[in-house]
């Protein structure tokens, strides 16, 4: 009988895991009920994840895809770190649009705290650079093989499941006095977003509705 050969199943994982775990240290850094709505965080970081493989998985050599795959790491933990910190300070998640509004009244109000935020927020730093150096090591020891088009044909409808499996049980859950669906669209918050589907989708949805305007 065949072996499976691990490695392309260690790197189509890395990346759904590691933003899985970006979203658990969040929630345990924040102590909010992130997990209530599990089921959501978990799909959704697999669907971002994957599409996150297959970007890293597009460059012709092994070292132009671990500076792709680094900068999908570093920027999104960077974006994570952010929001632990300003969730530790004032007790809410801050949309990017909201911080771009507001980011000259917040600096001069708080000049004095953004220091001791930092300084702060260090071991964080620590934690959310544990995939990076992970990754590293991945490219280090599992040679490069670019993902050729089946492969990527695959990840795609991988991607579409999960996403659209998601965005199903959302729509169709009505159990709730408000249900998620409604947080999901026409009664969009980004504070309440986020704890219900995670930092990423959260993201993804301030930003879409911000450009393209919320359903009604």
């Amino acid at each position: 009988m065949k072996k499976v050969d691990p490695q392309p199943v260690l790197r189509l994982l890395f990346f759904p895991l590691a933003l899985l775990y970006y979203e658990a240290v969040l929630a345990i850094f924040t102590g909010t009920a992130l997990w209530h709505k599990w089921g959501y965080v978990v799909a959704f970081s697999v669907a971002i994840g994957l599409v996150f493989h297959l970007v890293a998985s597009a460059p012709s050599t092994a070292k132009w895809s671990k500076r792709v795959g680094v900068l999908l790491l570093v920027i999104p933990a960077l974006w994570f770190i952010t929001e632990a910190l300003i969730w530790q300070s004032f007790r809410v998640f801050m949309s990017p649009f909201f911080m771009g509004e507001n980011a000259e009244g917040v600096a001069g109000s708080y000049a004095l705290r953004i220091g001791r935020i930092v300084l702060s927020g260090l071991p964080l730093f620590a934690v959310y650079a544990l995939p990076s150096i992970a990754y590293l090591l991945l490219h280090k020891r599992v040679p490069y093989v670019r993902l050729h088009i089946g492969r990527a044909l695959v990840v795609v409808l991988a991607i579409a499941l999960t996403q659209g499996g998601a965005l199903a049980v959302i729509r169709l859950d009505n159990r709730a006095l408000v249900p998620d669906a409604t947080y999901y669209g026409s009664g969009f918050l980004f504070d309440a977003a986020v704890p219900r589907f995670g930092l990423l989708s959260a993201t993804r949805l301030d930003v879409m509705y911000a450009l393209f305007g919320a359903p009604t």
